[in-house]
């Protein structure tokens, strides 16, 4: 709970349906996901998922790291993880509509549930 919005950790349906008719079978579904917690773990798991550092990042810098599957540019997802802070961000985004959710990993809150146009 988060003030008096309870946030969900789940991707929107109608972006899920066209990450899925891009062709990203893999997309993440729910922040909250074994396999998410198994990436923050262990992210060289990602890739056998089809994911790929994303390009834009200064791969120098440890933290935070960020991750895209699919198109940076117009259908995909991207993953941040800042460890720092033990936050867990997922943007997915798709022709003009966008999700970012954001989950605490210290009090397993979903921070923020966000659409855009």
């Amino acid at each position: 709970m988060n003030g008096n919005f309870l946030y969900s950790s789940r991707v929107d349906g109608e972006v899920l349906r066209r990450l899925h008719s891009a062709g990203i079978q893999t997309a993440l579904v729910d922040l909250r996901s074994f396999r998410v917690r198994n990436y923050w773990r262990q992210p060289q798991l990602m890739i056998r998922d089809g994911w790929q550092i994303d390009p834009e990042i200064n791969t120098k810098r440890e933290h935070p790291r960020s991750w895209i599957l699919g198109d940076p540019r117009q259908t995909g997802q991207k993953l941040v993880f800042d460890r720092n802070l033990g936050r867990i961000k997922l943007t997915s985004y798709s022709r003009g509509l966008a999700q970012e959710v954001v989950l605490d990993l210290n009090t397993d809150q979903i921070l923020a549930n966000r659409m855009t146009q």
